[in-house]
């Protein structure tokens, strides 16, 4: 059974958490105790995760259920998001606002380029664990 939930914006989300850090879909697969295609699935929102997943993602990253799905609730600080991804605060803030002004088909083209990016850098270095 799965939940009902606005997925792009759930999509969006985990993609903006596993997008820097190989590592974390890794782990979160392995916490959740499915294939990391499964996590990509979700990322690709070909696929959601079913209420008891979705309950242990939001515990995995320590942020509330409205952050993944509406943007309610309380999103983590600048610094502890900045911490987590690797990135300066000024480089969240930036991010931050542009998704409140830009257009969801602008979003979504950047999260496919930063992903095609990281992707072509791990294979370049070797899939190593990396900050930018």
């Amino acid at each position: 059974m799965t939940m009902s939930m606005n997925n792009d914006y759930f999509r969006r989300r985990l993609c903006e958490l596993l997008t820097l850090n190989e590592d974390f879909r890794v782990e979160l697969a392995r916490q959740l105790r499915v294939p990391v295609q499964t996590v990509r699935a979700w990322e690709s929102g070909e696929d959601i995760p079913n209420v008891y997943q979705f309950r242990e993602i939001t515990a995995f990253f320590d942020l509330p259920y409205g952050w993944f799905l509406d943007g309610t609730g309380a999103a983590p600080d600048t610094g502890e998001l900045a911490e987590l991804l690797g990135l300066s605060e000024s480089t969240v803030e930036a991010l931050s606002d542009m998704e409140k002004t830009a257009p969801p088909d602008l979003l979504d083209a950047m999260d496919d380029t930063i992903f095609a990016f990281v992707s072509a850098l791990k294979e370049v270095f070797g899939g190593g664990k990396w900050t930018a």
